[in-house]
């Protein structure tokens, strides 16, 4: 599974850690911008890297809001954790990358 995801810091995940669920929990811990599909060819991450790259290299740190939390359906590594996220900035980030994205024909 390939996507354009931003890392939650240690200090969140480790409150989304102590939310138990069925079975065993999918222990990444991230904000998914992009979902890029199963089987990412490396023409279309090399036209990917620098668009990301341009947009978030000098990119400021920004606040999000998560005001309540639920599960996908379990997968093939446990059940993820989820939380829908509040935040102009993040969907600000969200829409110049879908432009340039766009602009350059990447499918997601």
């Amino acid at each position: 599974m390939a996507m354009i995801a931003i890392p939650v810091p240690n200090d969140v995940g480790r409150l989304f850690r102590t939310l138990e669920v069925e079975g065993e929990r999918d222990p990444s811990d991230h904000i998914t911008m992009f979902y890029l599909g199963d089987n990412l060819s490396i023409g279309k991450l090399t036209r990917i890297i620098p668009i990301v790259y341009k947009l978030t290299s000098e990119l400021e740190p920004f606040l999000v809001t998560c005001k309540r939390v639920n599960t996908f359906p379990k997968g093939d590594k446990g059940y993820p954790v989820i939380g829908p996220i509040e935040s102009k900035d993040l969907m600000d980030l969200r829409a110049k990358l879908k432009r340039a994205l766009d602009n350059k024909d990447v499918e997601y």
